[in-house]
């Protein structure tokens, strides 16, 4: 073996130069041919943009639907032991769905209020909606004054 001895190590090297500069080229070549790709840091922050903007649309859309999202997102980031992407990711799916079911409701709540403060004035002031009442103006001026008080509360 020219290995073991360092004058046959000489001696075989020597005896193949030109073969292994021949290949030396031929894999410089090779490597020159190929086309870099950029390079892209898989656990940057710059990759989480596009799930939280999915997370966030999502919850605005229907956050019942985001609120199962960002947990199935946080369960699969226990389960295969992701890292913090993963989790930060499903917590705030979890956190824009919950916002926005905070949201409707109080905004469900304020239109109730007012639907029921309005039948309440009217219960209290014997006024019944039928056709000879839609042109009284008490009516009239009272639905606006709930209206205006609603939108002065918000």
């Amino acid at each position: 073996m020219p290995y073991k001895d360092p004058q046959d190590k000489r001696e075989w090297e020597l005896r193949h130069r030109a073969e292994r500069l021949a290949r030396r080229r031929e894999l410089r070549r090779i490597q020159a041919d190929q086309p870099t790709e950029p390079k892209v840091d898989p656990t940057g922050a710059g990759v989480l943009i596009v799930p939280i903007l999915a997370g966030g649309a999502l919850a605005a859309y229907s956050p019942k639907l985001a609120l199962g999202a960002g947990g199935l997102t946080l369960l699969a980031a226990t389960y295969y032991r992701k890292g913090w992407q993963w989790w930060l990711v499903g917590a705030l799916t979890v956190l824009l769905a919950l916002i926005f079911l905070k949201w409707i409701e109080v905004q469900g709540w304020k239109e109730m209020s007012s639907e029921v403060q309005m039948k309440n004035w009217r219960n209290k002031n014997g006024l019944f909606p039928g056709r000879a009442q839609l042109h009284d103006p008490q009516l009239i001026f009272a639905s606006h004054k709930l209206a205006f008080d609603a939108l002065g509360k918000l």
